[in-house]
């Protein structure tokens, strides 16, 4: 197995490479297999057919500036070493895979004081979301997959994922190869390269998002469907009457719990917080008032958007 690096100079240079050419890298191998919350395959497809149009996202820039704060968090609070020289932009390749596979990891780790045979990769994310390791459902899937995947295309033995989350707190954790699903996923991920964007098919849309893009507006019409969309709708008209029954009880409690407040703002049990009840000021524009003041002026600053609404019906 032989593993090759290539590191660029700027970031400008990067962006470059890598508009070049589609490729399955860490970052959106989670995308392609389905696994993404925030993104679907068809998205990614579309993004990459506009990419000459497609801005540089304020988020991008956010995360550079963060990742080498956090990458220095890391070290001190594990006592682990992260390679000075890592934060240079490397692209890793292997020759076990084609050649649109690569990784670009975000730092890499000394060994030393990790039990490791080799240097780790490390994996940065800062998010608002509130992470538990120890509670599967509140670490994205395609995290996992990312952090097999880069130590699988690296030739690394592993890779630390460090989290900045929601609660303002570092997590972090050693991700560990499972080399028989990395490599399944690696051969879905080709798949779906092959189909896709050599061969140029559109993705098929996975929800409404999706046929939004395709379909801004829409047309009066029928689409007849099968009993198996008919199961659905009955689920989905089970999962409905549950979730308003949940809705009910929990405004019942809601409603006890605010009649115990006075002026004070929290309700605490043995020093921590059960719920609050604050005053909040805000500034609202009276578009109806401004309207009736000065018509003119609200026909020409107001414009009309449009959107699909998504309904099941009873």
């Amino acid at each position: 197995m032989a593993i090759r690096k290539t590191v660029f100079k700027t970031r400008a240079e990067w962006l470059a490479y890598r508009n070049q050419n589609f490729v399955i890298g860490g970052s959106n191998i989670g995308v392609i297999l389905g696994l993404s919350n925030h993104k679907t395959p068809l998205q990614l497809w579309l993004e990459w057919k506009n990419r000459d149009a497609q801005p540089i996202k304020e988020s991008m820039y956010r995360g550079r500036f963060m990742e080498d704060g956090i990458a220095r968090w890391f070290q001190q609070q594990t006592g682990l070493k992260v390679v000075g020289r890592s934060k240079e932009i490397a692209v890793f390749h292997n020759d076990e895979y084609p050649d649109y596979i690569q990784v670009a990891p975000d730092r890499e780790i000394f060994k030393e004081g990790t039990n490791l045979a080799g240097r780790p990769f490390l994996e940065i994310k800062d998010t608002a979301m509130y992470v538990d390791f120890d509670v599967q459902e509140t670490i994205p899937s395609e995290w996992f997959l990312q952090c097999q995947f880069e130590a699988e295309i690296g030739g690394r033995p592993g890779t630390y994922l460090a989290v900045n989350d929601g609660s303002k707190s570092l997590k972090s954790r050693l991700i560990l190869p499972d080399r028989d699903y990395v490599r399944k996923c690696i051969e879905m991920a080709c798949a779906w390269y092959e189909r896709h964007i050599i061969g140029g098919e559109q993705p098929e849309p996975i929800n409404g998002d999706d046929v939004q893009l395709l379909h801004p507006e829409s047309t009066a019409g029928i689409i007849k469907v099968g009993h198996e969309v008919s199961q659905m709708h009955e689920q989905a008209m089970i999962y409905k009457r549950n979730a308003n029954e949940a809705a009910k009880k929990y405004e019942e409690i809601k409603a006890k719990m605010s009649a115990l407040f006075d002026e004070r703002d929290t309700l605490a049990y043995e020093g921590r917080a059960l719920a609050t009840y604050r005053t909040i000021h805000q500034r609202r524009f009276d578009l109806a008032k401004f309207s009736e003041d000065h018509p003119d002026l609200a026909k020409e600053y107001t414009t009309i958007s449009a959107y699909r609404k998504f309904d099941i019906k009873k």
